[in-house]
């Protein structure tokens, strides 16, 4: 039996890379949710996440950047809830 897991992504700033990269994490492992913490990004990062359509893939918005480690915290957080 494998084991599911659950990825935290703290994101700020990346509208270059986050769409590839967030679309192969969700396409590469079985895991139970995908969590991306747009972390007050002033850039176009979070319309990039927005194009992602995938069912483990949930994306929280900040307004204000708080550091990553707030991110993680505020992902894990949401875990837990779901």
């Amino acid at each position: 039996m494998k084991s599911k897991f659950s990825i935290i992504i703290p994101c700020y700033n990346e509208e270059k890379t986050v769409y590839s990269v967030v679309k192969k994490i969700c396409n590469s492992f079985e895991k139970e949710l995908v969590v991306v913490v747009n972390d007050g990004s002033t850039d176009n990062s979070l319309i990039e996440l927005n194009k992602i359509e995938n069912n483990n893939l949930y994306v929280i918005n900040q307004d204000e950047n708080m550091g990553k480690g707030f991110a993680m915290r505020n992902g894990l957080d949401f875990i837990k809830d779901k």
